[in-house]
């Protein structure tokens, strides 16, 4: 027990079980709003549930960013280190990044049920907010991805207390994949939309000037 503690001296407590299951259970309660709730389904809200789950993981990934700044040691090191201060610096590490991948997987499921579903339009401000807070979930990701399994880091070779996102190359580029379909489609939508707007804009116009030229008086 006591090389347990020592091992986790320098989580912070907001990492606690008790603080992520609510965070999870909270997950869950939007979910089920979204997609069982009638009312909550047709409708572009932002509740303050939605909020408090966007929180944790914004702190968490700018906490993160912050400790690998102050790393003493290579990323590379720190994840393959067996000096027992620089594995308590990595538990601290991993705290933060459990909360971004967590986030990171859920705001894809976040972003489908923002889609035109069920007779609805799209739900932009919702998926306004959830993009951001996914990549920026995702970055931690992404950077030990191309510091430590570019590198030649295996899972294996990691003092981390299980396997990562960032150690399987095929799921990096599965979900990068995925974002660009997802920015391609919303491109399109938006320019569709553009295009019937103008091209209404345009009708309306001329039949404006239509009418204007039929009511003149003739000579």
């Amino acid at each position: 027990m006591a090389t347990v503690d020592g091992t986790y001296a320098q989580v912070q407590s907001i990492y606690g079980p008790g603080t992520v299951t609510a965070w999870l259970l909270t997950i869950l309660s939007v979910l089920i709003s979204w997609i069982f709730n009638k009312h909550t389904r047709h409708k572009d809200s932002i509740s303050l549930d939605f909020i408090t789950v966007l929180l944790l993981p914004v702190t968490a990934a700018a906490h993160l960013f912050y400790q690998l700044t102050r790393l003493p040691v290579s990323i590379v090191d720190a994840l393959t280190t067996q000096d027992a201060n620089i594995v308590q610096l990595t538990a601290a590490l991993e705290a933060p990044l459990n909360i971004c991948e967590t986030f990171s997987l859920v705001s894809l499921v976040f972003v489908v049920c923002c889609g035109p579903w069920h007779n609805s339009p799209p739900k932009w401000k919702r998926f306004s907010l959830v993009i951001p807070v996914g990549l920026l979930s995702w970055a931690p990701e992404n950077l030990l991805f191309a510091t430590a399994t570019l590198k030649g880091v295996k899972v294996h070779d990691t003092v981390l207390s299980r396997p990562y996102l960032f150690s399987a190359t095929p799921i990096v580029e599965s979900v990068w994949a995925f974002l660009v379909v997802c920015v391609v489609y919303i491109a399109g939508c938006r320019g569709v939309i553009w295009l019937i707007k103008r091209q209404s804009r345009r009708s309306r116009s001329s039949s404006k000037a239509h009418t204007r030229l039929s009511s003149c008086p003739g000579p």
